[in-house]
């Protein structure tokens, strides 16, 4: 298997034919494992608030979460952080944020399309493992530019997958695997900019919430269904 990790989002080209990890760890992608592990029926990413709003109407019952600078947006139901998704049983959610979901729209053309984090890291690296095909995580990046807890994020999962498949890594993603292996998720979530953001906003809880690792047995994919990208859980390969 060949592993690529890319610096941010805007490196994403041709898809079409690739298997695609897209992580947000601070917050998107944790807060998709979350809500599907809390038995959410399926999860609509979208860009903007507009959109939200526009897609609430159009199904019975949504519940419309996301923020903006890390704030919740005025008007949703419910903010970016994942502690806030518990008992959503058969509920859909129309999530849009600052940085995750625009990367997951991006790469909705994938041939496979995957949300990873660090909370369900193992889950995701024993699914890729099965597909068994080459691999381009994509780090969603904070503000259009580098982000540390993404880049090591992939670096987690790639270092469960090493052990049980023979990997062919690329600089970056040798890069990834080290500051993976070298830092723990507390260390590296902490010392992040947008960490530091975060616990500056009063979300401590959530930065180490996200830092738990291999804590949910949940692999979100995504599908385009009339015309939208929506996230559901994998139940392949249990």
């Amino acid at each position: 298997m060949k592993i690529d990790v890319l610096f941010y989002p805007e490196k994403l080209k041709n898809v079409e034919d690739k298997v695609v990890v897209v992580l947000d760890v601070l917050r998107a992608t944790t807060t998709i494992a979350t809500a599907l592990a809390a038995g959410a029926k399926e999860v609509y990413p979208v860009s903007s608030i507009r959109e939200a709003f526009s897609l609430k109407k159009k199904i019975p019952g949504a519940l419309v979460g996301g923020e903006r600078g890390g704030i919740k947006v005025p008007g949703f139901d419910l903010g970016n952080s994942p502690l806030e998704y518990q008992n959503l049983s058969g509920k859909t959610i129309i999530l849009s944020s600052t940085n995750g979901t625009k990367a997951l729209t991006k790469a909705s053309q994938a041939k496979n399309l995957i949300a990873g984090s660090i909370i369900n890291a193992k889950a995701v690296a024993n699914y890729l493992g099965r597909l068994n095909l080459d691999v381009i995580f994509l780090p969603s990046g904070t503000d259009f530019q580098f982000s540390l807890e993404d880049f090591a994020g992939a670096g987690y999962i790639i270092s469960l997958l090493a052990q049980q498949k023979k990997i062919y890594l690329s600089d970056q993603a040798f890069v990834s695997l080290k500051l993976a292996q070298n830092n723990s998720p507390e260390e590296v979530l902490t010392r992040s900019f947008h960490g530091q953001r975060l616990i500056n906003l009063g979300f401590q809880k959530d930065v180490e919430y996200c830092a738990s690792l291999n804590l949910l047995d949940v692999v979100p994919v995504g599908r385009v269904s009339e015309g939208r990208l929506v996230i559901e859980s994998s139940r392949l390969f249990r």
